[in-house]
């Protein structure tokens, strides 16, 4: 890897030789990063003498963790900029969606988190090595007033308890600077964790130089950390690096020899690579996703191509190591070769009796322990070993007819499926991992093309054949469906045939089957995950080369990543108009944002990049401009307290207040709300501005929330 490293979070330096777990039995320390077992995160490794879990996407809450034993601390990063010796700020922006990867065995790469700078862990013995990699020069505009300008790399770090502050022994208060490394003790005295000294280095060469901490603690157990250095430094020597422009809803550019007639699209866990089967050829097709510019690149495939026929489905393994794939008469395993680049090699399972006709469906159970197949009359369930790959326990439960579809879910002891003749079928799992009785679901509304459970589990969403094309019914973790059916108050155009939720549950696509005469194949509605209300329909306005209709090609896939961020659909048509790839809307989560009350829309994302402005036009000075309403949602998993609003304005000319209603409107330059909001819900806020008689120009304001989580 090139670049710079900032290295600026490790743990305490504990005995690395050996590691006790948690039967008081000692092992060897084995730095492996492996799949987590856990749901909140994706990767962890617990056999050190600290324990280390990564998230998914560095854009959640916290998405490092180490442990060490009663103790823990939870990473945060929040971007990166520039800052003059006057505290002036000009940032970069904040920390972009970027998925974990396991780069190497010890090693967790959180890629392009900002502009061409990387988040990389390496997990060491007894300590978690962590370097903020700048890939390249990072582009100062010269806009700041000061002259002697640094770069700065912001966090925070939350810590299981109080902790106190020490460098070289000395205690220190809340907020200070230092070149030195920090300790954190406990109330006890009992060290903690450290900081080390900060550096910047050249991985591939010789020079460094020191770095500057800023610390601020902001609460008992809370840090914010900024790690300083001078941009004269960074940059002597000269580079270069991509600018990337990234609207709402974006296209993926598709490589050349994408196959026609697609039957399926499903995305790895990691979110890493996709597959797509095809009639054409008859074979699986697996792709890797560049997201820094939104490109496919096809894997090497085995010697002599995938054996057998492939059209049909495909899955990858939760922790990426397999690829799985059928077409008529034929199921294979096929293992990824690091040397090679691509699932290269065959694993032969043993305990897979003969697969007959076509298998249309295949599913993990949560747990990652459970595999399904969709098979020809019949549905198949084994026991799965993630260590090797292997399936056993074969249990095969006979149908009336064929299953299209199946999903497991939360608590993996419920089994849905759909068959070829529109039932729908619940089925128990029991703790055996076997098939067990059927669960009786109430009267459905028309034979059913597709369903999907909802990321909670609480919605299960129905595709059918009967007007208005759709439906949702609350799910119940041990009886399924209940309840009476919820319709959408606009109903589908035609005959629906695939239906999503989107991973934060604000909305619900469908894919239909439509002549040339109708608009777009692929609907989005808006979806309330608290009540299960159905709300608009949206139109899709920018250009985004939304499947042709002209064709009228029939919906065989849509999927969404795992993290949501990409939509994948696939049709039975020509090359140019079979796979289609999008990067979906702007979801938020993990945080509170200010929303238009009209638009839906937000006025900034989740890591604090501007989406749009409150703008008041052009105001005549000595006026006092008309009240705007803007909305603050909780998008948090938890309810929150002590919500305090904020406006930072640098500017003489002119005064921005705020009220908490329009009449009458009280003016404020900050307020808080003590009340609580629960998810999702809202709170106004009215906004307007008052000039001075005198005042020369207009400018730009800040308005800032914080609260507290309950």
């Amino acid at each position: 890897m090139s670049g710079l490293g900032i290295n600026n979070l490790e743990s305490i330096k504990l005995p690395i030789q050996t590691y006790t777990d948690t039967n008081g039995e000692e092992h060897e320390i084995d730095l492996k990063v492996r799949s987590s077992d856990t749901t909140e995160y994706t990767f962890e490794n617990r056999s050190n003498t600290i324990q280390t879990f990564f998230k998914s996407n560095l854009c959640g809450y916290s998405p490092v963790k180490v442990e060490t034993g009663d103790a823990f601390f939870e990473w945060t990063p929040l971007g990166a900029g520039f800052q003059d010796e006057l505290g002036n700020e000009q940032w970069l922006g904040r920390v972009e969606n970027c998925e974990a990867q396991v780069v190497k065995e010890n090693t967790v790469l959180y890629q392009n988190m900002i502009a061409d700078i990387d988040e990389e862990f390496q997990v060491l013995g007894g300590k978690l090595k962590h370097n903020t990699v700048l890939n390249s020069l990072p582009v100062y505009n010269q806009s700041l007033p000061g002259s002697d300008i640094e770069f700065v790399v912001e966090g925070k770090i939350d810590f299981s308890e109080d902790v106190i502050m020490y460098v070289q022994e000395v205690r220190q208060e809340n907020e200070f600077t230092t070149h030195e490394a920090i300790v954190f003790k406990d109330a006890k005295g009992l060290e903690i964790f450290t900081l080390p000294a900060p550096i910047t280095y050249e991985i591939n060469g010789a020079e460094q130089i020191v770095c500057t901490y800023s610390i601020s603690k902001q609460e008992e157990n809370f840090i914010s950390l900024k790690i300083r250095l001078p941009y004269s430094w960074l940059s002597e020597p000269s580079r270069q690096y991509p600018v990337a422009i990234d609207p709402t809803l974006t296209v993926v550019n598709n490589p050349a020899g994408v196959p026609s007639r697609v039957y399926s699209v499903k995305f790895s866990d990691s979110g890493k690579y996709l597959a797509v089967t095809a009639i054409t050829g008859y074979r699986p097709f697996v792709y890797e996703i560049d997201r820094s510019n939104n490109t496919l690149k096809e894997l090497p495939t085995p010697n002599g191509g995938y054996l057998g026929r492939g059209e049909y489905t495909s899955l990858f393994s939760p922790d990426d190591n397999l690829f799985i794939y059928s077409g008529y008469d034929n199921f294979r395993f096929y293992k990824y070769d690091s040397l090679k680049g691509g699932y290269t090699t065959e694993l032969i399972q043993p305990a897979i009796s003969r697969i007959v006709e076509n298998t249309r469906d295949l599913a993990f159970s949560n747990s990652k322990n459970l595999f399904v197949i969709a098979t020809y009359f019949s549905l198949r369930i084994y026991k799965y070993d993630s260590n090797t790959g292997l399936l056993s326990n074969e249990f095969i439960k006979t149908l009336p007819n064929k299953p299209l579809k199946v999903e497991f879910n939360k608590n993996d002891n419920l089994l849905y499926t759909v068959l070829e003749d529109g039932s729908f079928k619940i089925f128990k799992i029991e703790p055996s991992g076997t098939i067990g009785s059927e669960i009786t679901v109430p009267a459905l509304p028309g034979k059913v093309t597709d369903f999907n459970l909802s990321e909670d589990m609480k919605f299960i969403t129905l595709a059918t054949e009967n007007s208005p094309g759709w439906c949702v019914f609350r799910n119940d973790p041990l009886s399924g469906i209940i309840g009476q059916p919820i319709y959408p108050a606009v109903p589908a155009d035609s005959a629906t045939k695939k239906i999503r939720f989107s991973k934060r549950m604000k909305y619900i696509v469908i894919a239909q089957y439509l002549s040339a005469s109708l608009g777009p194949a692929l609907i989005f509605y808006r979806f309330n995950s608290l009540t299960g209300e159905i709300g608009e329909k949206i139109k899709v306005t920018n250009n985004v080369g939304l499947p042709v209709t002209n064709e009228n090609a029939l919906p065989k896939g849509l999927e969404f990543s795992k993290d949501g961020m990409y939509l994948g659909y696939a049709q039975d048509g020509s090359a140019t108009g079979s796979l289609f790839l999008f990067k979906f809307f702007f979801e938020p989560y993990d945080n509170i944002y200010f929303k238009d009350e009209a638009t839906y829309d937000y006025y900034c994302d989740n890591n604090g990049n501007i989406k749009m402005l409150l703008d008041f036009g052009q105001i005549i000075a000595g006026q006092t401009t008309l009240s705007k309403k803007v909305l603050i949602e909780n998008a948090n998993e938890f309810s929150v307290n002590q919500l305090q609003v904020d406006i930072v304005n640098n500017s003489s000319d002119f005064t921005v207040e705020m009220s908490k209603s329009d009449n009458p409107f009280i003016p404020e330059t900050n307020l808080l709300y003590s009340g609580t909001m629960s998810k999702m819900q809202t709170v106004p806020i009215y906004f307007r501005v008052v000039t001075k008689e005198k005042a020369a120009s207009g400018g730009m304001f800040e308005v800032r929330a914080k609260c507290n989580k309950i």
